[in-house]
């Protein structure tokens, strides 16, 4: 019993003398709460937590100090942090730390999830956040603000605030680095010990270790229940496989070809999240290519076609762990979330043979009874329509019904049908066009412009004929960029090649190592040139086998894209601009929540526009005006923007 009182009296000595010694702010003085005294080689910084607002980030810096939490860095009761440098500082930014391995790359051997609050920002000096290589991916190493960074907030989660030692951030920040690529000081700072102060009742107990494995464990028990809730939600006879994938056929095909590893399966989808964002489609460009068992595509999406025939059709509900996991895809998809990839469209020629000679085309929004005899009344052999005659197999001509009836009618006149849709819904000047041009917008562009529609051509020719290959790719079509043509970069460099015994060199001898001053030439086009641009290349250029290479561009296309959005004359109350609109549509329109604001920047998108409602309060439209809104899309508006459903056929009519 004595040792016992002993132990508490030499433990509160200690506590005391730490207060008195190492922080110039008294214990008794500081508001209840969390605190760390984090001593370095450059001084000490006292910290406050906010245990409250971030507590699993909390727990786990506070039981990693004290040495309560399993890694793989350091023996259980072993302060994690003591003796780690500050691998990267930055002055006029911020200070890094808390990697066992000193370079940024390591960690504890585990991550977690991140915990934002709009009530915590990265808006002044000594914010203590914690690094991350994205949504998730949180571990030991933290970062100390050396002034305000709010393209950080959002990013990464802030935790602490140093409220003593300001001037020690200032002391790291500037000590010479090993160069400004790794931002490593050449003489290491680092962190001694940190210190956890607990003030009043509340956390008098707190243990870190504890803590951090109970709110893990909930934090993991509710992302199970919503991903289980999820997958429920939105599981309509779906098939079950051993991985958990949920599938369903569509459209089957029982002459078709299995799939199967090795194989190449082409298909289009649609990816979304299950609340209806469309987060990823190829709809505008041309059909996806693999090769199963390759891994090029998500585990969930590469199983799921192995469970299809060829010329079949199905949607699958992907679980995380099959899809894109723990950190989703920044900006695009929340982490753990349940995704969903369908097949969405038939564009192409839907009857008629791909070599037919057209004379006479025939365009409409449909293809009904009337548009076809009036496409052979006037002797059209060509029908081009926005929305498609088929989208699911036929299974007789017979005349049955209204598509089996067109087509069999269609055949017998010798006309073809083309269906363009999301096509024509992508074009700068297609279906988007002419819905602002009737509502008198001004500036018009594409609202979601696509990415990976662009790619670049390199190659190298020799300086005597740069001109000559510039030219011919420039008329084949690459060199656009924006209002801008034949644009093209070129850099002088030497060539070296040798001829073989059978070869036709153009410049140089047979056998004979030759140097050749070339340009390097650089020229961006759209993707759908790709063999127009090679073929004009390999004409064009004077060797018998040009080097050249073709590459991806992740520049959006400013031309190509889903919806648009442009301003108003002049700026309308809401009252007056849902009755413009509805005049204009000639339509009633379902609209959200009326809000105390002037409608000047709208945003428009054909048909189905749901997807759409995200980009449009990101471009800062006042309005968004589409078609087949459902009930929960409307609580998407968040107080941020009127939508208005004016319906798919009014918005396409024009």
């Amino acid at each position: 019993m004595k040792k016992y009182l002993y132990s508490l009296i030499l433990l509160a000595a200690l506590q005391i003398s730490w207060g008195q010694e190492e922080s110039k702010t008294p214990i008794d003085s500081l508001p209840d709460g969390l605190y760390a005294n984090m001593q370095t080689s450059k001084g000490d910084m006292l910290i406050r937590l906010f245990p409250k607002t971030t507590p699993l980030t909390v727990a786990n810096f506070v039981g990693l100090a004290e040495g309560k939490i399993e890694n793989k860095a350091k023996p259980l009761r072993i302060p994690y942090y003591d003796g780690l440098i500050f691998h990267r500082v930055i002055p006029g930014f911020m200070i890094q730390g808390g990697d066992p391995d000193g370079n940024g790359r390591g960690g504890p051997g585990y991550m977690f999830d991140d915990e934002f609050s709009p009530t915590l920002k990265h808006d002044k000096k000594g914010v203590l956040s914690m690094a991350n290589a994205g949504p998730g991916t949180n571990g030991s190493q933290f970062f100390i603000t050396e002034v305000p960074t709010p393209h950080l907030d959002g990013r990464h989660t802030v935790f602490g605030n140093v409220i003593e030692g300001l001037n020690v951030i200032d002391s790291i920040a500037n000590v010479e680095v090993e160069d400004f690529r790794s931002n490593k000081p050449l003489e290491n700072v680092y962190i001694k010990h940190i210190n956890i102060i607990r003030k009043g009742n509340e956390y008098s107990s707190y243990n870190g270790g504890l803590v951090f494995d109970s709110l893990k464990l909930a934090k993991e028990e509710e992302i199970k229940r919503n991903i289980e809730a999820a997958l429920n939600a939105n599981d309509k006879g779906f098939k079950v496989t051993e991985s958990g994938l949920r599938y369903r056929i569509l459209e089957k095909n029982k002459k078709g070809k299995t799939i199967s590893e090795g194989n190449t399966a082409v298909f289009f989808y649609d990816g979304k999240l299950v609340d209806g964002t469309l987060f990823a489609s190829n709809r505008a460009d041309n059909p996806l290519g693999i090769v199963i068992g390759r891994g090029s595509v998500i585990p969930g999406l590469e199983e799921g076609l192995t469970y299809l025939k060829e010329g079949e059709s199905a949607i699958f509900l992907i679980p995380p762990d099959l899809a894109y996991g723990n950190k989703g895809v920044p900006g695009k998809i929340p982490p753990h979330s349940v995704v969903i990839y369908e097949d969405f469209d038939n564009v192409g020629l839907q009857v008629g043979e791909a070599d037919q000679v057209v004379s006479k085309a025939l365009c409409c929004l449909d293809v009904t009874d009337q548009v076809l005899n009036e496409a052979i009344e006037n002797e059209c052999n060509l029908i081009v329509t926005f929305h498609p005659l088929i989208f699911k197999p036929l299974k007789t001509l017979a005349g049955n019904d209204r598509i089996g009836r067109i087509c069999r009618k269609a055949i017998q006149n010798h006309i073809s049908i083309f269906a363009i849709h999301t096509n024509l819904d992508n074009q700068l000047e297609g279906v988007n066009k002419t819905l602002t041009m009737s509502l008198g917008l001004k500036n018009h562009r594409i609202l979601m412009p696509k990415t990976g529609s662009l790619k670049q051509i390199t190659t190298y020719i020799p300086s005597s004929d740069f001109e000559a290959v510039w030219l011919a790719l420039s008329k084949a079509g690459a060199g656009k960029i924006g209002d801008y043509d034949q644009c093209a970069f070129g850099l002088e460099g030497e060539g070296r090649f040798r001829a073989g015994s059978d070869s036709n060199p153009h410049v140089g001898e047979k056998e004979q190592l030759h140097k050749e001053k070339e340009q390097c030439l650089r020229m961006v086009f759209p993707s759908h040139l790709d063999a127009d641009i090679s073929t004009a290349l390999k004409i064009a250029h004077p060797y018998e086998e040009p080097a050249y290479e073709i590459t991806q561009l992740l520049n959006p296309n400013p031309y190509l894209g889903m919806g648009a959005i442009g301003e108003l004359e002049e700026s309308m109350n809401q009252e007056d601009f849902l009755r413009f609109v509805s005049k204009t549509f000639k339509a009633h329109i379902r609209h959200s929540k009326l809000l105390n604001k002037e409608i000047k920047t709208v945003a428009v998108l054909g048909g189905s526009g749901s997807f759409g409602i995200k980009s449009a309060i990101a471009a800062g439209a006042d309005a968004y005006i589409t078609g087949d809104l459902k009930y929960h899309d409307f609580f998407l508006a968040d107080d941020k923007i009127l939508l208005c459903d004016v319906g798919h056929y009014e918005s396409e009519q024009y």
